[in-house]
């Protein structure tokens, strides 16, 4: 996750003009875990909130996963899958790490 994180928020920091979105899909969705990750992973959530990067996650794998919204790190944001291909539709560059 560190280096989405990384790549996300050096695209944030060099085209401060354009929304910077994170959707954390599949196995992802674990590393969203507030509990699953290494302590220094909060500094770069805490940069990628600073930089306005959102960072989504699907409902729909939180609910099959049998996963709570409430054990997800406070900066991740649930949203609908078809929330998520709305913003994919109207996204200007798609990359996949």
């Amino acid at each position: 996750m560190v280096h989405v994180l990384r790549l996300a928020i050096g695209l944030a920091s060099a085209y401060s003009s354009h929304q910077v979105t994170v959707v954390l899909h599949g196995e992802g969705v674990l590393c969203g875990l507030r509990n699953s990750n290494p302590g220094w992973v909060g500094r770069y959530l805490k940069s990628a909130r600073a930089h306005r990067i959102e960072i989504l996650v699907e409902q729909e794998e939180l609910t099959e996963r049998k996963i709570d919204k409430s054990s997800l790190n406070d900066v991740l944001v649930s949203v609908s899958a078809a929330d998520l291909l709305k913003r994919w539709q109207q996204s200007d560059l798609h990359l996949r790490v």
